[in-house]
Formats: structure tokens, C-alpha cells, sequence
């Protein structure tokens, strides 16, 4: 009889230890080792090596949801990137819009209309034979032989002029009155009609497109016989030659 128990629990043991490796098979545990062990140290293994397994499982957990979390944030800084980028390129394409429609509205305007509309009070637009003539009195725009600030503005004017009509020419007649010399009156003419020719091509208009002349006390517009008389005749014209 206690042969037969003996072999029944042997028997019994053999069938916890299959029901327990197939358990730690299925759950990933490791079964080295166990063999030979009793029951409570093989349950006290599998506790151990099922923390083990928890740990690590959680712990890949966590790496996982870290790096998920940094793409996310990756990516949501990416979409902020990507909607200012646009948005630039929205406003570059309405300022692009807007630039074209101001040239097609300048193409409507006549030269007449530009330049008298444009340059300031101290200069006068008349028509001429040879194109619209631009008076500068010197004696405003010079201190001596060199440009004053105050003119920029109107020649600025002429040059973005000639850059709408580049078929056009320029032609700068510098005069002065008739006192003195009239020599030095001729070089004194030719040095100022040369100091305006030289800010527009210092700005972009082409040399060869510019004609300078001095010409001193010629062709007066008033008498020379007076100061104010004398004053109109020290001048600068600046003619916009059409073709």
C-alpha cells in the first residue's frame, strides 16, 4: 500500500513539474534550473523570475511611451513649422499681388502726370520742343559746386522716370547769370550739370543714355539786370528727351 502511495506521489510530482514548465513556457519565464527543486522553491523561482519579466515588460512599456511622446512633440512642433511657413508664403504672395497692380496703375499715369505730381515745389515742369523740361535753380540745390540733399528727391523722380521709359533720354543743361567771367561762368555751368548727371548714374541710369552740357550765361529766361532777374537765370534743365 505505501508502495503504491509513494508511486502515486512521485507520480503526482513528475505532473505539477510538467503543469509548471508549461505554465512558465507560456508566460516567457525561464525553466532552467528548476529541475530538481521542491515545490515551494520552484514557486518561489517562478514568483522571482515572473517579477523579473514584469519589470522588463514595464520597463519597455515606458521606453515605448517615451519615444511615442517625442514624436508627438516632434511632430506637433513640425505642424506649428510647416502653418508659419505657409503663412509667410501667403503674405509673399499677397505683397507679389499687390506689387503688379501698383505698376499697371503707374503704366496708366503720363509721364507729364509723374513728374509734375512728383517733384517737388522748388522745381518747375514745362514742355519743351525736345521733351518736358525740369528746372532746378541753383542757388537752391548747390552749395557751390556740390548737390544739396533737397534735390534728391526730384531727381530720385526722374530716374524712376527714365527706368518706365527706357526708350528715353536725358539731356542737363547747367546755366548761370552773366556776371563775371564768362569762361568760368561756362566750366561753373558744366560742373553742376555734371554733379546731376552723376547722382543718376551713381543711382542706375546708364551713361550713355545722359548728354551734359555747360552753357554759362546763354539763352537767359529773365534780365540779368536785376538780383531776382539774375537768381532765375543760375539754373539747372533737365530734359526728358522722348523718342
Amino acid at each position: 500500500m505505501s508502495g503504491e502511495i509513494g508511486v502515486k506521489g512521485g507520480n503526482m510530482k513528475k505532473e505539477i513539474g510538467l503543469v509548471v514548465i508549461g505554465v512558465l513556457l507560456f508566460s516567457g519565464v525561464s525553466y532552467a534550473g528548476l529541475f530538481g527543486k521542491s515545490d515551494k522553491e520552484v514557486e518561489e523561482e517562478i514568483r522571482k523570475r515572473e517579477a523579473v519579466l514584469t519589470d522588463s515588460f514595464n520597463e519597455t512599456l515606458a521606453r515605448k511611451d517615451n519615444e511615442n511622446a517625442r514624436i508627438s512633440a516632434e511632430l506637433e512642433e513640425t505642424k506649428k513649422k510647416l502653418e508659419e511657413t505657409n503663412k509667410q508664403l501667403e503674405e509673399m504672395q499677397q505683397k507679389q499681388a499687390v506689387v503688379p497692380a501698383q505698376e499697371k496703375v503707374e503704366e496708366t499715369r503720363s509721364l507729364e502726370e509723374i513728374l509734375t505730381t512728383e517733384i517737388t515745389k522748388y522745381a518747375q515742369v514745362l514742355p519743351s520742343d525736345e521733351g518736358l523740361k525740369i528746372i532746378f535753380g541753383t542757388d537752391f540745390f548747390f552749395y557751390f559746386d556740390v548737390l544739396e540733399p533737397s534735390i534728391y528727391r526730384s531727381l530720385d523722380v526722374i530716374i524712376k522716370v527714365l527706368k518706365s521709359y527706357p526708350e528715353h533720354r536725358v539731356l542737363i543743361s547747367g546755366y548761370t547769370d552773366s556776371a563775371g567771367d564768362k569762361n568760368k561762368n561756362l566750366s561753373t555751368s558744366l560742373i553742376k550739370a555734371k554733379a546731376v548727371a552723376n547722382y543718376l548714374i551713381a543711382k542706375g541710369t546708364p551713361e550713355e543714355k545722359i548728354t551734359v552740357k555747360g552753357l554759362g550765361p546763354a539763352s537767359p529766361v529773365d534780365t540779368n539786370k536785376t538780383k531776382e532777374g539774375r537768381k532765375q537765370n543760375r539754373r539747372i534743365e533737365v530734359i526728358i528727351v522722348k523718342k
